[in-house]
This record gives structure tokens, C-alpha cells and sequence, in this order.
């Protein structure tokens, strides 16, 4: 049997989850958000219908998933009305209790991954990590994963948290150095492509190892004169850069 499920938000996390299960042959039947505009373009993608008034949102179906800025979800989660729904989150960082309101079954369904609307992840084999108030409630979030993934782990909220915190670290710090790196290169008219060979390698090396045993660089070798030499050059740049440097250098030399 076909699920039912209606989306609150319009972000990249719904825009992902809303299309996969759409693809899996389930029932996308509405979607809330406060961008009017986004949730309009990810109705007609899902053939869902957008409801402008949360006091309107049907919660008489299989499933609820609010993927949606943490800081939102309870308030949201009180502002339902009494359903029959299991009601989700998808958020790492955030506990299973925040959806304890009106709702008799509720969990969370969170994947770990970093998606953009208008491009899916290279990797479709990534993780999706779940939680239920009750073992039944588990075991139908656990049937709703699995239409779109085979790679699904029952976690508690504190080794989700810690997931979550990992996954920054990977993704969004990682990320953001990048970003430094390409500053830096443009700055002297340098092409980003040439590290790409380089990151690959990188990556590659690291799901090979333990990333500590791999380290290279002047750090690992206590190279004072280089590491002098790149705080000179950054500060050419962004002196922020510098204290990010500084940083990550003290903690590879306290981490061989």
C-alpha cells in the first residue's frame, strides 16, 4: 500500500525527501511553508497540493515529516492540530521530544548527507538514521526509509547528536576551508582545478586510514619556517584566515 505523506518545509532536505518518495510511488499530498513561492514549485513537482495556513494541514495521513530550521520544528509541532499521522523531524541536532505534543506516535528520520535542490547526491547509498517514541512507531519509520534506501540505523538522540556533530566537521568545515583555499588561489590568479586532483586523493586516503595516521604537511613535520611563511601570505588575504590556520596547526601538532 502506497504511503500518504505531506511535507512541512520547502528546503533542500524536503525538496529531496519529498521527490524520492514521490519516485518510491507514494502519495505526496501536501505542502506547508512559509515561502509560499518554494512550496508552490515543489507541489508541482510532487503533485502535492500546498496548504497556506498550517491550522489547514491535513494530519489524518500515514506520515508528517517536517524538514524545516531547527529552532522551528517545535513551534510548528505545537501548532498542529491532533492527527493520526506519525509526525517527523529531520533534524541530527535536535531531540525526539520536541514533537511531544499532540501527537500519540512521532520520531525522527534523519539522512545523513548534504543535498541541493537542483542536484542529487553523487552517492545515493548514504545513511539514514532513525528514532521512534515506541518500538511500533520505529518499525513503520523504519518501513517508510526503507522505499528509498537500504543503508538505515536505529540510533538514540545523544549518538545522533554526535553523528550530526561529525558531519559538520566533514561537510560544512571542510567546506568552508575549501572555500578559503579558492580565495587564496584567486587572489593570485591561480585556477581552484588544480587542488581538485589533490582533494580526491585526500578523501580517498582518509576512508582507506585512520585520517590521524595519514596527516602530512608542515604541521606533522614541525616545519616552523613554512608555517611562518603561509601566516605571512594569509595575512595578505583575510586575517581571519590566519587564526584558522593557527588552529588547525596547534591541533595536528597535539594530534600525532
Amino acid at each position: 500500500m502506497n504511503k500518504n505523506i505531506s511535507f512541512i518545509g520547502s528546503g533542500n532536505v524536503a525538496t529531496f525527501l519529498a521527490k524520492a518518495f514521490y519516485m518510491a510511488n507514494c502519495n505526496i499530498k501536501q505542502i506547508f511553508s512559509p515561502n509560499l513561492v518554494h512550496a508552490e514549485t515543489l507541489a508541482k513537482n510532487v503533485n502535492a497540493e500546498v496548504c497556506s495556513a498550517i491550522e489547514n494541514f491535513n494530519t489524518d495521513i500515514d506520515f508528517i515529516i517536517t524538514a524545516i530550521t531547527d529552532s522551528k520544528i517545535e513551534e510548528i509541532a505545537k501548532a498542529l492540530h491532533t492527527g493520526n499521522a506519525i509526525l517527523l523531524h529531520c533534524a541530527g541536532s535536535q531531540p525526539i521530544d520536541i514533537l511531544n505534543h499532540n501527537y500519540i506516535s512521532y520520531g525522527v528520520l534523519y539522512p545523513l548527507q548534504t543535498f541541493s535542490k537542483n542536484a542529487s547526491p553523487i552517492n545515493e547509498d548514504f545513511p539514514f538514521f532513525i528514532e521512534g517514541n515506541n518500538s511500533i512507531t520505529v518499525n513503520e519509520i523504519k518501513k517508510l526509509a526503507q522505499l528509498i534506501s537500504n543503508n538505515i540505523h536505529e540510533v538514540n538522540a545523544e549518538q545522533r547528536q554526535t553523528l550530526h556533530l561529525a558531519a559538520v566537521y566533514t561537510n560544512n568545515f571542510i567546506n568552508h576551508i575549501l572555500g578559503i583555499s579558492k580565495t587564496i588561489l584567486e587572489k593570485r590568479h591561480l585556477n581552484f582545478e588544480y587542488l581538485q586532483p589533490l582533494l580526491l586523493e585526500t578523501i580517498k586516503k582518509a576512508q582507506l586510514d585512520n585520517p590521524f595516521h595519514i596527516q602530512t604537511g608542515p604541521a606533522k613535520r614541525n616545519d616552523e619556517v613554512t608555517i611562518q611563511l603561509h601566516r605571512e601570505l594569509l595575512k595578505n588575504n583575510n586575517p581571519n584566515f590566519v587564526d584558522i590556520y593557527r588552529a588547525i596547526t596547534k591541533s595536528i601538532q597535539e594530534n600525532k
